[in-house]
């Protein structure tokens, strides 16, 4: 007959051995939507209910979107694994689009289609650099050429640095190509008191 102090002293005995065996690791839960609680709030100051240009952007095949799920909207979210990725459209229906995301499985890059509401994606400024660089150079060819500018061409010229327009009205060489930041240039500095040079003294043994 045990008594209640060794009945309790064989349970925790047992508890011990059952939770070494389980090897329990947080987190456990591995749901759906699992560890979206950053992920999926809204922005400071961006609650409360979706503006009209939501739904008023046109977008069409080809174009680059950037996913952003907004968890207010339940229907035709991604999965978690494709917010904030980029990708391409494919296909345009009344209230969604389909997407091309690339999406890495073991190790091999594949191209994921998926189907998201417009809510959960907004147009893409990853070619707005690439697409301005290349309208300024294809109106620099034009004016040099003489060729006629339309409307988009006109307004570039009129933004161009006023160097590029003298080199292009003396029908000279403009360099189109990027070069990447140069060092400093080396000067002189005058000084107008004697300079002094200070160096740690000497070390002296006080024994």
């Amino acid at each position: 007959m045990r008594t209640p102090v060794e009945d309790t002293i064989l349970d925790c005995e047992c508890w011990a051995v059952h939770f070494e065996e389980r090897q329990v690791k947080m987190p456990h839960s591995y749901g759906y939507r699992a560890r979206t609680r950053d992920m999926f709030s809204r922005d400071f100051r961006t609650k409360g209910h979706l503006n009209a240009t939501t739904y008023l952007t046109v977008y069409k095949r080809g174009d680059f979107v950037d996913i952003k799920c907004n968890p207010m909207i339940h229907k035709g979210m991604p999965f978690k694994h494709y917010h904030g990725r980029t990708g391409v459209v494919f296909n345009v229906t009344p209230r969604a689009l389909g997407v091309i995301v690339n999406k890495e499985v073991n190790g091999k890059i594949i191209k994921k289609r998926i189907n998201v509401r417009v809510e959960h994606v907004k147009p893409s400024k990853c070619q707005k650099e690439n697409k301005g660089r290349a309208l300024i150079n294809d109106t620099i060819k034009r004016s040099v050429r003489g060729e006629e500018l339309h409307a988009k061409h006109q307004r570039c010229y009129e933004s161009l640095p006023q160097d590029v327009k003298q080199s292009i009205m003396n029908k000279e060489r403009v360099n189109l190509v990027r070069t990447p930041i140069q060092p400093r240039k080396g000067y002189i500095c005058k000084l107008d008191e004697e300079l002094t040079t200070i160096q740690p003294a000497p070390f002296s043994d006080l024994v």
